[in-house]
């Protein structure tokens, strides 16, 4: 597990999450994979969690989650 500062690409704020063999805490790498189909330009690679919290997109894939 690895501490790692990111940008969200969306908002602008700095995150302090983690990058670990499973996957990320705290944001989410939206230029690959499944993650991509959330991305809103082709600019987007780092989402926050509140950002894509806050897309419609997501919510409703995920409802059960909604927080």
């Amino acid at each position: 597990m690895e501490k790692v500062e990111v940008r969200c690409d969306r908002c602008g704020l700095t995150i302090r999450g983690l990058l670990t063999p499973q996957g990320t805490v705290g944001y989410y790498e939206v230029d690959m994979g499944y993650w991509n189909k959330y991305a809103k330009s082709i600019d987007e690679k780092i989402v926050c969690d509140e950002c894509l919290w806050a897309d419609e997109a997501y919510l409703k894939d995920y409802p059960q989650m909604r927080k």
